[in-house]
C-alpha cells in the first residue's frame, strides 16, 4: 500500500511545468504539515538556541 501510493504520487510529478510565480493560495497535505512546522519552529529550540 506504501510502495503503490509512492509510485502513484511519483507518476503524478512527471511532466510538471513551472507556473508563473505569484500570491496564491497554498493548500498542504496533512503528512506535510508536521514537517513544515519543525523547519519553521526548530531553531527556536534550546538547544539551537545553545549552539
Amino acid at each position: 500500500q506504501i510502495a503503490d501510493e509512492a509510485f502513484r504520487r511519483g507518476l503524478d510529478s512527471m511532466g510538471q511545468k513551472k507556473i508563473k510565480s505569484g500570491k496564491m493560495p497554498m493548500l498542504l497535505e496533512n503528512t506535510a504539515v508536521g514537517g513544515l512546522f519543525w523547519r519553521v519552529l526548530h531553531p527556536f529550540s534550546a538547544a539551537a538556541i545553545q549552539q
